[in-house]
């Protein structure tokens, strides 16, 4: 199986468009979660980051690499 170029430039163009999505919607909302933590030890506040930062990772995860597939298939169905 070939890889188009035009399919490559779109899935590059997809994941720069997934990474400024994300640092715009977690300077949003991590703010936003943390101002919710009510932890009163430091091993409740080590359980609440962990979470903040798997929420990090699956939500990068999920935007570079959705946004980049999307970009190779609409790069693709353009460019020929």
């Amino acid at each position: 199986m070939e890889l188009s170029l035009w399919g490559q430039i779109g899935a590059l163009i997809g994941a720069a468009l997934g990474y400024l999505n994300f640092r715009v919607i977690i300077g949003i909302l991590e703010p936003r979660l943390r101002a919710t933590d009510k932890s009163g030890t430091a091993e409740e506040r080590g359980s609440f980051e962990r979470k903040i930062v798997l929420l990090r990772r699956i939500f990068f995860t999920f935007e570079v690499v959705v946004l980049g597939a999307v970009g190779y298939f609409v790069g693709s169905l353009f460019g020929g």
